[in-house]
């Protein structure tokens, strides 16, 4: 869970597509599927996904 300012408790969703490192976008396009995937990875193995 995420805090807010307040100091509550504040509920996000997170999606995941396992296939999204299979496309590409084309030189020069922000979006980097290499760049999803280490944030994904990173989320799991810090335990942020809970």
């Amino acid at each position: 869970m995420a805090y807010s300012q307040g100091g509550g408790k504040k509920k996000m969703c997170y999606y995941y597509d396992g296939d999204i490192g299979n496309y590409y976008y084309g030189q020069g396009h922000p979006m980097k599927p290499h760049r999803i995937r280490m944030t994904h990875n990173l989320l799991l193995n810090y335990g942020l996904y809970r």
